[in-house]
């Protein structure tokens, strides 16, 4: 029997695409039939910089003990999102980006065993168990030496929800700044500030939104937060007839919502690439109407300012680079088919 639970309990990789995917018989969690949790298997935290020559170091059993906390460098924890894990596309094109810039210490939380299919609701109860451990390692190391403000994490989805909780949970003080990539909506619609990401969980909370109203929340939830393309699907390049025709199956269901951290990768690398116009909804970006429209621009992704506040609005390209600098501030219509999508994303933000 004992026999059989280890089999039913053990974690499989699926590859779809050439992505891997966790998947998993009976969920681990907190419940009469789950598997049990534990810290330092099921939650492992992967430091990469430049002086390592970007290959990556597992922290949990040598917290406080490596070169990195001996830098000024900042350090970026990020958190991917439900069945994803460390070494899959997100994380490691995350990673790529940080390292190609190599003034940070990007530490890449994997809880993939946490987060496997098909079980997303016992996914959203492990969450807290996430955030615990993480807001733990960072009081760790702030016990240490290692100063609060050098922290920001950042998360996707399943994994912006977790960078909230971190937020609230950490006991050494405010995080400096959130960034929460297509915050998950399902299971949070009803959740409330105290129950998902918030901007009272940093001092500076920046939110990307590309899949509102499906995957992510289209209400503003951060002290700045970002349409891209009006935020909600398809994002450009996301049509069902350019899946197909590309063959992007895999991204058939979540092409939009994996957009948030594809823009936010883009922008590390290319910062000056996605400024953004100052907006009260989408009716007053299409209509040029925004008032600060020929002002200086604030910057969607890593060069965030963290005096912005409200709401901003910007156009991205369909494919690679994203980025389209200053003429991506000014709305331009791109086809019948966003324009149905369009009057959707009006009724969908704010």
């Amino acid at each position: 029997m004992n026999y059989l639970y280890e089999i039913f309990c053990t974690t499989a990789t699926l590859y779809f695409a050439g992505n891997p995917y966790t998947i998993q018989i009976i969920p681990k969690g907190d419940c009469s039939y789950c598997c049990p949790m534990y810290p330092e298997k099921d939650i492992t935290l992967h430091l990469s910089t430049k002086i390592n020559n970007i290959r990556e170091h597992n922290l949990f059993k040598s917290w406080g003990e490596d070169y990195y906390i001996r830098n000024n460098k900042p350090i970026v924890i990020y958190i991917h999102g439900f069945s994803e894990q460390a070494s899959g596309p997100n994380p490691q094109t995350i990673k790529k980006a940080y390292m190609h810039r190599g003034d940070e210490n990007l530490i890449l939380v994997d809880w993939s065993t946490l987060a496997a299919l098909p079980w997303y609701d016992h996914a959203v109860q492990n969450t807290r168990f996430v955030a615990l451990t993480v807001s733990n390692f960072i009081d760790d190391l702030v016990h240490k030496g290692v100063a609060l403000e050098r922290f920001h994490v950042v998360g996707f989805s399943l994994g912006a929800e977790i960078a909230g909780l971190v937020g609230k949970m950490i006991k050494s003080g405010k995080l400096r700044r959130i960034t929460g990539l297509d915050p998950a909506m399902p299971l949070y619609l009803g959740a409330g500030p105290r129950g998902r990401l918030d901007s009272n969980d940093a001092h500076f909370v920046d939110v990307i939104h590309t899949d509102g109203g499906i995957l992510g929340f289209a209400r503003p939830l951060g002290h700045a937060d970002f349409y891209p393309n009006g935020g909600t699907p398809a994002q450009p390049g996301c049509t069902v007839e350019a899946i197909v025709e590309e063959q992007r199956i895999d991204e058939y269901v979540a092409c939009s919502h994996n957009k948030a951290w594809k823009y936010f990768a883009e922008s590390v690398m290319h910062p000056a690439d996605f400024p953004s116009v100052h907006c009260k909804n989408l009716d007053e970006f299409e209509s040029g109407g925004c008032e600060d429209a020929r002002s200086e621009p604030g910057y969607m992704g890593y060069l965030a300012d963290p005096t912005m506040r409200g709401t901003f609005f910007l156009q991205t390209n369909e494919k690679e680079p994203y980025g389209r600098g200053l003429e991506g501030r000014v709305f331009q219509e791109r086809s019948l088919e966003n324009a149905t999508s369009t009057k959707r994303q009006r009724s969908l933000i704010l």
